[in-house]
């Protein structure tokens, strides 16, 4: 499956959304509506701000802070709602169980703090990469794209997810995504033709657009994932006896296979700089620094990215 060809994707993609793009699109829009609810909140507290500091002439740095708080949070929320809607259309390949609408937001509530910290490291470890004139982040960009579908599947698979280790499904994304990189650049790039009709249709196309791409990107997971020498049982619980689920709907061949295989982290940058700063480097844990550093380094990371 890691040399399926990139149209292959796409077409599983189209299959499994057939006959329920208004269900994408609407999915699509409520997470949109929201997100434009909090930029629209962004923005009335920058503005709010501006007119308070012409209108009484001085700065307030409780204001300031204040904007700064309500800035962070929005941005969290917003990162935390962009991956469950992933999540969604994650298991909707898997399982093949048409979504409800609102689905994404009991699986935000419940581990929004672990969407969060892999969030947070995957987004700091980028914009440290960065730093080294853009392409080594642009690079890093695809190593670390599919940490998230590593987490999702782990959950799935049935772990605790205070067990689940954020820096273990980085690490394992980048193994996966080794040699694999400029595939999921092609695939992405695509969609470059699609997302030019869908601008003149003022962007309503999008959300059609959006789901197909989603989706697609799940397909190329499971692809990676679903190799011979990678599989072991399936991770879905509510299939019947035909291999379909109980909805009726028919299982991607390849997502049978999907699997979580054992992760051993290996000396690298990312893994370094994690074990050092939270002290885990053959040191014993200094939980009483811990909430500082996300604390901070999420502020940092925001405003870099």
């Amino acid at each position: 499956m890691k040399h399926a060809s990139i149209s292959s994707f796409r077409e599983k993609a189209r299959n499994v959304l057939s006959g329920q793009w208004g269900t994408a699109a609407l999915l699509i829009l409520v997470s949109l509506v929201l997100m434009y609810v909090c930029v629209a909140m962004i923005y009335s507290f920058l503005f709010g701000a501006v007119y308070l500091t012409q209108l009484t002439g001085r700065t307030s740095s409780g204001l300031i802070i204040f904007l700064l708080i309500v800035y962070v949070a929005l941005i969290i929320f917003m990162q935390i709602l962009m991956a469950s809607i992933n999540f969604v259309h994650f298991n909707w390949y898997i399982t093949g169980k048409i979504p409800n609408v609102l689905d994404a937001f009991p699986f935000a509530f419940k581990h929004a703090w672990g969407i969060f910290k892999l969030g947070f490291l995957i987004g700091l470890f980028t914009a440290l990469w960065s730093l080294l004139f853009y392409i080594p982040g642009i690079i890093k960009t695809f190593s670390y794209s599919q940490g998230f579908y590593i987490y999702f599947e782990r959950l799935n698979n049935g772990e605790n997810p205070k067990e689940i280790r954020v820096m273990d499904c980085i690490t394992q994304s980048r193994k996966l995504m080794n040699g694999q990189k400029w595939r999921l650049f092609l695939l992405e790039l695509s969609f470059i033709g699609w997302g030019l009709l869908a601008i003149l249709t003022l962007g309503i196309g999008m959300l059609w657009l959006l789901p197909y791409i989603l989706m697609a990107q799940v397909a190329f997971y499971v692809g990676l994932k679903g190799s011979p020498e990678n599989k072991t049982e399936p991770l879905m619980d509510n299939l019947n006896g035909n291999g379909a689920t109980k909805s009726g709907n028919p299982i991607p061949e390849d997502s049978k296979n999907l699997v979580g295989e054992p992760i051993k982290a290996y000396p690298s940058v990312e893994n370094s700089l994690y074990e050092e700063v939270m002290g885990t480097n053959n040191q014993s844990p200094r939980p009483h620094v811990n909430w500082v550093i996300w604390v901070v380094g999420g502020v940092v990371t925001i405003l870099v990215v």
